[in-house]
């Protein structure tokens, strides 16, 4: 059985200690919408069926979507702390397959960073 991609990486950040990061959610909304914490929010972004054989996917292709929200007055290396969930999920199997640049969220003005990342998972 698959595990879902979302829960796979929630619980692989969650079970790190990072003294920066104050919330973890998953979904569609973000954790914080006052600019006070630093969160990340992980998001399903694609699921692609792949390795056809004899008309049948063998694999999927999940892609998930990582947004890092940085406090207001974030005092430490924003791309330090990004560089540590690459590694972090690429120790784990997932490639990183895209980055964007820091840029203001325009609710809340906090710094946020998206990174993207892929894995296969062959069915069963």
């Amino acid at each position: 059985m698959i595990s879902p991609p979302i829960t796979e990486v929630y619980k692989l950040i969650a079970n790190q200690d990072y003294d920066w990061l104050d919330l973890l959610a998953s979904g569609n909304k973000a954790p914080d919408a006052t600019g006070k914490y630093t969160s990340i929010l992980i998001r399903n972004a694609d699921e692609t069926p792949d390795g056809i054989r004899n008309n049948r996917s063998t694999l999927i292709r999940f892609r998930i979507e990582i947004q890092i929200f940085f406090k207001k007055g974030f005092s430490q290396n924003i791309y330090e702390k990004r560089q540590v969930i690459e590694d972090l999920l690429q120790d784990d199997g997932w490639i990183l397959s895209d980055e964007r640049p820091p840029v203001p969220d325009p609710k809340t003005q906090q710094t946020f960073m998206t990174i993207y990342f892929i894995k296969n998972y062959r069915r069963k």
